[in-house]
């Protein structure tokens, strides 16, 4: 079997690695791309749309699965988890499951949620010459990080949700959602409205008390997680 793989926002794919790790201990091979503009700096003029970004899907898509019949299990975290949900959708016939880690549904803050989401309605024009956000600004969890979210991102965020919330019952595929309960970033109702919207009796969700913390992946814990991810959503 293999895996795409896919990092959060601002977020690199060095972050998922260990999810890499223990993914290809159970003899799968792992696709692990970096996302079209994420970088530990995004130049504010950075060309991404939606446009971009789902081609960039469907190539990766081709890719992992060319000379390959077998269904492929896709993951991903935050941003990421969005945008295998998307994949899940748009390519049912390839996909054998699906795990999601932080979904970034809903946020935990509600003002930024609010804001985030009406980032849809505005040009790319304007969004293009709008500074990036330092990720400090946003949390004080980040204090210290050189990374910034990048407006172009964060607007696609909010056209992957919408897209994503309309869409979820069409899901069939076994899916594990695994949401940590104090995420300093997302509200445990973000995992919560995945199952209620999916509709899917192969939807298993694991709210658990990991702390809080949003970069699922470094927890002592994950490697068990993960496993027992893998076993529900390959192994039904």
């Amino acid at each position: 079997m293999k895996c795409l793989l896919l990092h959060g926002l601002a977020s690199l794919r060095e972050d998922i690695l260990p999810l890499a790790e223990i993914i290809e201990s159970k003899d799968i091979n792992c696709f692990t791309p970096r996302l079209l503009g994420h970088r530990h700096t995004i130049p504010k003029d950075f060309e991404i749309n939606f446009q971009n970004i789902e081609l960039e899907l469907d190539c990766y898509m081709k890719y992992i699965t060319q000379n390959f019949t077998e269904k492929i299990l896709v993951v991903g975290q935050s941003f990421g988890a969005m945008l295998a949900l998307f994949i899940a959708e748009k390519y049912p016939q390839s996909i054998h499951g699906v795990i999601v880690i932080s979904p970034s549904l809903i946020l935990r803050n509600n003002l930024f949620d609010m804001a985030i989401s009406a980032l849809r309605f505005i040009p790319d024009f304007i969004i293009k010459n709008v500074p990036n956000i330092q990720k400090k600004w946003v949390s004080k969890k980040h204090s210290g990080s050189e990374s910034h979210y990048s407006p172009n991102l964060l607007k696609l965020l909010s056209i992957f949700r919408k897209k994503i919330a309309s869409k979820l019952d069409r899901l069939k595929m076994p899916i594990y959602i695994l949401q940590s309960i104090d995420d300093y970033h997302l509200s445990p109702i973000s995992a919560l409205k995945i199952k209620e919207l999916a509709k899917n009796s192969k939807v298993k969700l694991a709210l658990r008390e990991l702390g809080n913390n949003h970069q699922l992946a470094h927890i002592p814990s994950i490697n068990s997680l993960m496993n027992e991810a893998i076993k529900f959503t390959v192994n039904r």
